[in-house]
């Protein structure tokens, strides 16, 4: 393993020490109703029943169908992870795909972006979008939202994978399409969220990016379209009888009901530049939407290189435009767009764009830490990078500091039909 993947390997390994040091999982969030789902995944297979769509034993053992509706795949993952633990499977299994996301999104950015930027700035990105509040922290400990984390966790790995499209094979195309498959199989909002960032990026690349020829560019375009309508057929099976039986579903009773309301959900722009305090750790009650000073800090970095004449420009301006983007529909300042389209209820929170905008604020990290790194060795040969690099990645573990030590939870207790059917 190559020195910078290892580090990255590192790093999510610190992202993750709470679950992987402490037994059980965090109680009173979400994550109940994922161990919940898990262990009737469990109890199918138990059963020889390999997949399904209804989950007879939920909601009180009335049934509910929440695996046609709902992204399953962190479910069977779970499953399949904690098949080997008995009655503590669907516990282990939810606390897998946690651990997993979290390596995931230090390896896969870094993978990501060391294709276009090299090792120092790949680690800056690992590094910047790993020990993101809201990814480390929000998601896994105070909300419990198991798929959505995931779903973050693989995006950079549906981009490194598209990346590779530049030089189109078979085998690329197939992987490309797999992974965003499974990605559009992980998460119902975040991974068309991501699904759009993505295609506007790669059209950007393709049209603006490094000068190519005109038939280069066209196979570059056609490996992610026959990438794309491969993922879109994996997932066929969850999207399209989600869409063909709409009709039966109340669609309407997940929006505008009580905290479901976008309305209220909006975030004031000084909320999410406050810098993280130890005392958010033990405010679990307090709901605190922070991407981490020096994350904003490394994309204004980012932004500044538009001055420098050896900058990419067209490649920081298209992850400028898309934080613009996002960061504008989390504020209340956009609420006349949220109204004149109905269909952006279905979102409910628009502070669940804080994913996605995290993703890009950690490639703006790497990509200004390129540039100014690039600048830097001008005056100091060989050692400009390492010192951006290790101060970007020391600034953002330091801040992150509050938010790897978390309050002790108490035990999950045995997960079982009893206490599912109660």
């Amino acid at each position: 393993m190559k020195p910078g993947l290892a580090l990255a390997v590192l790093m999510g390994l610190l992202a993750a020490w709470p679950l992987l040091t402490r037994p059980g999982l965090p109680v009173f969030t979400d994550t109940e109703l994922h161990v919940y789902r898990t262990f009737e995944i469990l109890s199918a297979w138990r059963a020889g029943v390999p997949f399904i769509r209804w989950g007879p034993d939920l909601y009180h053992g009335f049934g509910w169908p929440v695996f046609q509706y709902y992204a399953p795949l962190t479910y069977y993952l779970g499953a399949a992870y904690g098949w080997f633990f008995g009655e503590g499977g669907a516990v282990a299994g939810v606390k897998f795909v946690y651990v997993a996301a979290a390596l995931l999104a230090t390896t896969g950015m870094y993978l990501f972006m060391h294709r276009g930027w090299g090792p120092a700035p790949a680690l800056v990105s690992a590094g910047a979008y790993g020990f993101t509040p809201y990814l480390v922290y929000m998601l896994p400990h105070v909300f419990g939202r198991a798929p959505e984390t995931f779903a973050l966790g693989l995006a950079p790995y549906v981009f490194w994978a598209f990346d590779r499209l530049r030089a189109p094979s078979a085998g690329g195309i197939g992987l490309a399409g797999l992974l965003l498959g499974a990605h559009l199989l992980t998460h119902n909002l975040t991974g068309w969220f991501c699904l759009a960032l993505l295609v506007a990026w790669f059209v950007w690349e393709a049209w603006l990016g490094e000068p190519a020829s005109a038939p280069a560019r066209g196979r570059h375009l056609a490996a992610g379209g026959l990438s794309l309508a491969l993922a879109l057929g994996l997932a066929a099976s969850f999207w399209l009888p989600a869409i063909a039986e709409r009709a039966a579903v109340q669609y309407g009773e997940i929006a505008g009901r009580d905290f479901v309301d976008y309305r209220s959900q909006f975030v004031a722009l000084g909320a999410l530049l406050r810098p993280v305090i130890a005392s958010d750790a033990y405010r679990l009650d307090t709901v605190g939407f922070k991407l981490g000073l020096p994350q904003w800090g490394l994309a204004l970095l980012a932004a500044a290189t538009l001055g420098l004449a050896q900058a990419p420009r067209r490649a920081v301006l298209f992850w400028l435009l898309s934080a613009g983007g996002l960061l504008f529909f989390i504020l209340p300042l956009s609420r006349p767009v949220w109204d004149a389209f109905p269909a952006l209820a279905l979102v409910q929170f628009p502070w669940r764009l804080l994913g996605p905008l995290g993703f890009v604020l950690a490639v703006l990290a790497g990509a200004g830490a390129a540039a100014w790194s690039a600048w830097l060795e001008h005056w100091w040969p060989r050692h400009g990078s390492t010192v951006v690099g290790a101060l970007a990645v020391g600034g953002c573990l330091l801040a992150a500091q509050p938010m790897l030590h978390p309050l002790p939870w108490p035990d999950f207790g045995p997960m079982n039909m009893q206490r599912l059917l109660g």
